[in-house]
């Protein structure tokens, strides 16, 4: 591997200032602009098997819940295996079924099924 012998690894399907956020989580045990950032840190969490950074994550999206973003939140936690994630979608579904169901990215959602 390339790797081994120069001692730099390549990433290219995660941004630079997420690289950095990741790495800044595993050093110094801190994240800044984690609202901003949490799916993106999400994937590269799961990718690199970050468990504690995927539960903070998760966590930081259960708080952001919206009706735009609940088809697509839905996709992301079973993508990443998140009981956590998909329970608190389900309840937030259940009480807001009318106004998630009409959104254009729920229509989507349901097209592409």
């Amino acid at each position: 591997m390339i790797e081994t012998r120069s001692n730099i690894i390549e990433i290219n399907d995660i941004s630079d200032d997420i690289c950095e956020e990741m790495l800044r989580f595993i050093y110094c045990n801190e994240i800044k602009h984690l609202d901003i950032n949490a799916l993106d840190l999400l994937y590269a969490a799961d990718k690199y098997a970050i468990e504690n950074l995927k539960t903070l994550c998760i966590q930081s999206l259960i708080n952001t819940f919206t009706y735009e973003t609940t088809a697509e939140m839905l996709i992301r936690a079973n993508i990443y295996n998140s009981k956590l994630l998909k329970d608190n979608l389900l309840v937030f579904i259940k009480t807001y079924s009318k106004e998630i169901f009409a959104t254009e990215q729920w229509k989507q959602l349901e097209r592409a099924q």
